[in-house]
């Protein structure tokens, strides 16, 4: 179990290990922030000694690959076509999500989707998943 306390956080996060539970705790500032995008920055260019650094933003929040998982009690927010163009998956069949599930029996529960441009949950190839009190 992994417990995220109350605070913003910007993610892209790739969930490959199977019966991990992601909850969000509010420790008195409220629920976790799950920001959509990197909390890096990748080089762009360098160009006459000056390194160019260009900040990805976008994206998915949180990509589910493994089974068994369970995602609970987090704010998702900031999910846009990734920035720079080009950056995150958008071009596969379900495209950029707060939550993107390519795996089974999955629970996806008491979260709040807000200030999205894109979909809130994605579901591909998948099956068995509960999706239970959210807020979209």
């Amino acid at each position: 179990m992994i417990e995220v306390r109350s605070g913003d956080y910007w993610v892209n996060l790739n969930i490959t290990t199977p019966s991990i539970v992601l909850r969000g705790i509010d420790t008195g500032g409220g629920r976790p922030v799950l920001h959509a995008g990197s909390s890096t920055a990748e080089i762009e260019e360098t160009v006459g000694g000056t390194t160019f650094m260009t900040e990805k933003s976008g994206g998915t929040a949180v990509a589910i690959r493994a089974d068994f998982v369970t995602v609970e009690g987090f704010v998702i927010t900031g999910v846009t076509w990734p920035r720079p163009y080009g950056s995150g998956e958008h071009n596969d069949l379900i495209g950029d999500a707060g939550i993107r599930v390519y795996s089974d029996f999955n629970k996806i529960m008491n979260n709040t989707f807000v200030e999205n441009e894109l979909t809130a949950i994605g579901l591909w190839n998948s099956s068995n998943n509960q999706i239970m009190r959210n807020t979209i």
